[in-house]
């Protein structure tokens, strides 16, 4: 971790992670999948802008609003299941269909200096949005401006 973003395993037990979150605009949480540790309401919590508990190692219990905006990356859906349509509102998927001819080497290399860059360009992206479309539904904007690309990647990965 580093500066004001922090990299979160989903195996990463929950009663520890907002505590991962303190102080943080971005998290970016790898392999979220069918073995994510992480209950769905604390998830609805870090992404809802409630109160959450927060405990860390030798320290007391703490309580705090969260900031972070969370990147979630997998490859098999969000482990979650979403009747109520609670995560689905929440999220917007990105499906990238195009497998990787041939794996690079200096992969992880690459990817750690665009990064920021990646991150950056994703929540200017949200802010923007937002400030486009301010009380409207922001779902029907996504759907509007992608031709329902975003609803059909959602479709996909979410229960």
């Amino acid at each position: 971790m580093s500066g004001n973003w922090a990299e979160v395993a989903s195996e990463t037990d929950s009663k520890w992670l907002a505590g991962k979150l303190l102080d943080k605009h971005l998290a970016v949480c790898n392999d979220i999948g069918p073995e994510c540790r992480w209950p769905k309401t604390l998830f609805l919590a870090l992404v809802g802008d409630r109160v959450v508990s927060v405990e860390r190692k030798y320290e007391p219990l703490d309580s705090m609003e969260t900031n972070a905006h969370l990147m979630l990356l997998t490859n098999s859906g969000v482990p979650w299941a979403d009747v109520a349509g609670e995560v689905k509102r929440r999220v917007v998927v990105f499906h990238f269909g195009t497998p990787v001819a041939a794996p690079s080497p200096e992969l992880e290399t690459l990817l750690d200096n665009e990064l920021g860059n990646i991150f950056a360009k994703a929540v200017h992206a949200y802010h923007s949005l937002v400030d486009t479309v301010g009380i409207r539904d922001v779902w029907a904007v996504l759907n509007g401006i992608g031709n329902g690309y975003f609803e059909q990647a959602q479709r996909n990965a979410i229960n």
